[in-house]
């Protein structure tokens, strides 16, 4: 036997540099609220005094140019306050300086300054001219203050929550735009006539336009997140319609994809439950491999290479009642956004995309409930304030009742069957000053279904994260994140002599500090790094009767640590142009306690030819991978409404599922990278065109991408993954590739609002092995389980009145590859042996689905505290048996009988019930 030693310091060092770096950035903090206590001259014009202690102080001082004097002025600032030091300094100028925050000074002249702080300066805060740039001044129109400037959020930018209402009737208007003098911002009214746009702080003129209705204009001054409210009357005289197109997340509109709440509410649900999976479904590239699939597809990638997170939370189970259901409560998100291919350099590991959920802050003013009841599950979601004005928890709940449709199905093994899972949600966010803000998170679910008393599934994720918001200076900020998760699986098998109990799992915790630097107007950089620790549980099985012959044997748990170093800068050349450039450095190290085979020939391993084996104390390091991994994306727009966008970035990924199903299941194993199991990697590159104005209908955008991959895992023949302590002889290293096509026509404005996506790609792999012992398909590009060559998502909504509307969403792609017996012969004793097809060489049935959604919305009076809505569903319409999958019966001495397994083979109407209160 052979022994390795290794020294720990590896891991002790690594982590020890995450923590300097975060000791470096609050020592920064400190030091630059130290510097006001330091006893400084400044001498010189007053604006270029004014300029100085800027960069001293790192504060921003707004005045009115012609309000300076030309003279040379002395400033002294000593251990006072920087605003007595000034206002010292400008007595004989007969100017004074007042504090909008802490970071904000406004200088104009003393008897102004003095007459408006007395009646509520914050209110009339115009006298600032660079504050208030673009607000005009020909209407003496009432002033409406949004938020509070002791809730700024840490960018220095405060979002506005609004509501636009019709002044006659009362109910919300849809589609209205809302835009800014001076400043390319805008928003679009949602079904609710509510919308949601983050500014920075300072006074705007914002314009209202709704086909209908009479302009409004509308003077804001933002202080920090808040409310606002407008109503607006009939238009009297005949206008021309408004018509109105854009992303309202403004740049980059290829680079990524946003669903908020109401997108993912407005789609027909599987029993009336909104899923964040198949909601995103509907955008272009982005696919399952059918009804009940666990996880979604990326430009040709698996399942396992998406990152998916929640408030920093990494998932590893993205499904309820393995895959119908979304594991998180629809009604505590606020925001979804899909990262596909061109990743940015924050955020690593996988190799496809990223989906970053956000949850909601509950209202720290308010008290608000949300529930809906359905057939099969029901859900509560209640924003609590605690500390007024300051902290709030949101409380998220949901739980199936499933059972007591199972009992009425008319078939024994269902009678006897049972289904029952439930998630929770808790998100506490503290606005301890306005530089301070300290969020956590809880989340917990669980899975138990058993079908009869023949098999089943048991899984579950246990997670929290704590978020640390700092806003260091103006023009600098931290985020530093704690988060962990435990996920872990069980499968059952009651019957036969097989009978068995599987269990798997993985957990891991991580660390991660992030700083974003505005360095100027137009060039800011994000910098920062994580590190992970991964904790797989490989798998130990048991006897699941008495009668079994299955053995208990158990694997050793495997443990890594995954440091990464990152930096992006994004450069806006001119309104027309703009870059993004990043780098990602990532390490992996696999650690003991563990054992490693060796074999005879290393790059064909297999058990006959083991030759010795390797072990390695706890804390051993017993291989270690590095990565570089460039990220760069590029827009330029052409003209009014026209963006070109491209993209390239490269990523590895140190874990993966194995499982040698087509349908990754949330109870597959999670592997670590060793020596035989390499790190994925791939190259992304994509290509986009949007025009914001096709045709007077909506928004056009075609793209096209391509990958590369290397290491990625396929499967021998009938391979064994269950506890088996040398799967790298199961498992079989193959290049990929993947190109396709991406069409998208999104209609956003009018009664008639929807998306129709079609895409064409291909997904395939290959094997190199040149003496043909592990080859698949003798070396030759063969389509991987999950390509799909078209694909086709029709979705729609016709509101027919601000309460009743009707949304549809059609499905149409071509049938998965699949592996079939495509003849047989005889053997001496008369028994038949089929002959497979070479891999994936056939296709299964194409799927087509059409779902059909009534919904009748809660009214919209503001004196109304309880209001209701209700939802009326049809999925799978025409009751479309879709094929999940193809398997092959034979009698004795008959042919071979292709069967078609449907998950779904009817149509499931459901009703939902909607609730909210709000104080």
């Amino acid at each position: 036997m052979i022994k390795k030693q290794y020294n720990f310091r590896c891991f002790i060092s690594s982590l020890s540099y995450i923590f300097l770096f975060l000791i470096f950035s609050y020592q920064l903090a400190f030091a630059q609220d130290k510097e006001t206590g330091k006893s400084l001259v400044f001498e010189n014009s007053l604006k270029e005094v004014l300029r100085q202690i800027e960069r001293n102080y790192s504060i921003r001082i707004f005045y009115k140019s012609e309000d300076l004097p030309n003279q040379s002025v002395k400033i002294i600032l000593s251990d006072s306050s920087i605003v007595d030091g000034i206002n010292e300094g400008l007595k004989e100028f007969d100017l004074k300086v007042i504090e909008y925050n802490a970071h904000i000074l406004v200088i104009g002249k003393k008897n102004l300054m003095e007459e408006e702080a007395t009646s509520d300066f914050y209110e009339k805060i115009a006298v600032a001219g660079k504050v208030l740039a673009g607000m005009s001044q020909t209407d003496n129109q009432e002033l409406i203050v949004v938020g509070d400037k002791n809730n700024i959020s840490l960018s220095g930018r405060g979002l506005i929550n609004g509501l636009i209402l019709d002044q006659n009737t009362g109910e919300p208007i849809i589609g209205c735009l809302i835009s800014f003098a001076n400043i390319d911002n805008k928003a679009i009214s949602d079904i609710e006539g509510r919308f949601q746009i983050r500014l920075p702080i300072g006074a705007y003129d914002l314009y209202l336009k709704s086909v209908g209705y009479a302009d409004v204009v509308k003077k804001v001054i933002l202080k920090g997140d808040g409310e606002f409210f407008a109503e607006m009357s009939d238009q009297l005289t005949t206008l021309d319609e408004i018509v109105v197109y854009g992303d309202q997340e403004g740049n980059m509109v290829r680079r990524r994809e946003v669903l908020s709440q109401l997108q993912m509410k407005e789609l027909p649900a599987f029993l009336g439950e909104p899923d964040i999976i198949k909601s995103i479904l509907v955008l272009p590239g982005i696919s399952s491999v059918g009804d009940g699939a666990a996880g979604f597809n990326v430009r040709g990638g698996n399942s396992d290479e998406n990152l998916v997170l929640m408030n920093d939370i990494m998932l590893f189970n993205t499904s309820h009642a393995l895959g119908f259901f979304g594991a998180i409560n629809s009604d505590a998100i606020s925001k979804v956004s899909l990262y596909k291919g061109d990743m940015p350099a924050d955020f690593g590991g996988r190799l496809s995309s990223v989906l970053d959920i956000q949850l909601k802050e509950a209202n720290n003013e308010k008290f608000s409930i949300k529930g809906g009841l359905g057939p099969f599950s029901g859900n509560l979601t209640m924003e609590i304030p605690l500390i007024q004005g300051k902290s709030s928890i949101l409380v998220g709940g949901r739980s199936s009742y499933s059972d007591w449709l199972l009992n009425r199905v008319n078939v024994p093994d269902v009678k006897k069957s049972s289904l029952f899972f439930y998630d929770l949600n808790l998100h506490y966010a503290h606005q301890v000053n306005e530089k301070f803000k300290l969020t956590s998170t809880v989340y917990l679910s669980q899975d138990n279904f058993g079908f009869s008393d023949k098999f089943g599934f048991d899984y579950g994720t246990k997670s929290f994260a704590v978020k640390l918001y700092n806003l260091l200076n103006d023009r600098i900020t931290s985020d530093f994140s704690i988060s962990y998760s435990d996920f872990n699986s069980q499968k059952f098998d009651y019957q036969g002599s097989l009978a068995s109990i599987f269990d798997s799992g993985i957990e891991y915790y991580k660390f991660k500090e992030r700083v974003v630097l505005e360095l100027t107007d137009n060039f800011t950089l994000d910098l920062g790094g994580s590190f992970i620790n991964y904790e797989s549980k490989p798998g130990s099985i048991r006897p699941g009767n008495e009668f079994s012959v299955i053995s208990n044997d158990e694997l050793e748990n495997k443990n890594a640590i995954e440091l990464a170093g990152f930096a992006s800068t994004v450069f806006n050349i001119n309104r027309q142009i703009n870059l993004s450039a990043g780098i990602r450095i990532s390490n992996y190290n696999l650690l003991g306690p563990d054992k490693q085979f060796l074999y005879n020939d290393q790059s064909r391993p297999s058990v006959p030819t083991i030759e010795d084996t390797v072990f390695f104390d706890n804390g051993e390091n017993v291989i270690s991978f590095s990565n570089l991994e460039p990220r760069f994306s590029f827009e330029w727009k052409i003209g009014s409404d026209i963006v070109l966008s491209s993209g390239y970035s490269r990523a590895a990924q140190y874990l993966f599922q194995i499982s040698n199903t087509a349908n990754a299941a949330p109870v597959d194993v999670w592997v670590l990278s060793n020596r035989y199991l390499l790190p994925p990697k791939t190259h992304n590159f994509s290509i986009d065109i949007t025009r914001n104005k096709f045709l007077n209908f909506g928004i056009i955008s075609l793209g096209y991408f391509y990958r590369i991959s290397s290491n990625l895992k396929d499967y021998i023949d009938f391979a064994d993954l269950i506890v088996n302590e040398h799967l790298e002889t199961e498992i079989i290293d193959v290049q990929g590739r993947a190109y396709g096509m991406e069409l998208n026509l999104k209609r956003n404005f009018g009664n008639l609002t929807g998306d129709a996506s079609y895409t064409f790609s291909r997904s395939q792999r290959k094997t190199d092995d040149t003496l043909f012992k592990n080859s698949i398909n003798v070396n030759n590009w063969y389509f991987s389980n999950y390509d799909k060559t078209h694909s086709v998502t029709l979705s729609s909504k016709y509101k027919f009145n601000n309460r009743h509307s009707i949304s549809m969403n059609f499905n149409y792609s071509t049938g998965r590859p699949a592996t079939a017996p495509i003849g047989f012969f005889d053997v001496e004793n008369g028994t038949r042996v089929p002959i497979y097809s070479e891999r994936n060489q056939l296709r299964i049935p194409d799927y087509h689905r059409l779902d059909i959604t009534y919904s009748v919305a809660q009214d919209y009076w503001e004196r109304k505290k309880w209001k209701s809505s209700w939802t009326f569903g049809i999925y799978n319409i025409y009751g479309r048996r879709n094929a999940f999958s193809v398997f092959f019966t034979q009698s004795t001495g008959s042919q071979l009988q292709a069967n078609k397994f449907s998950v779904l083979g009817s149509a499931f109407p459901a009703i939902t019930y909607n609730i909210s209160f709000s104080k």
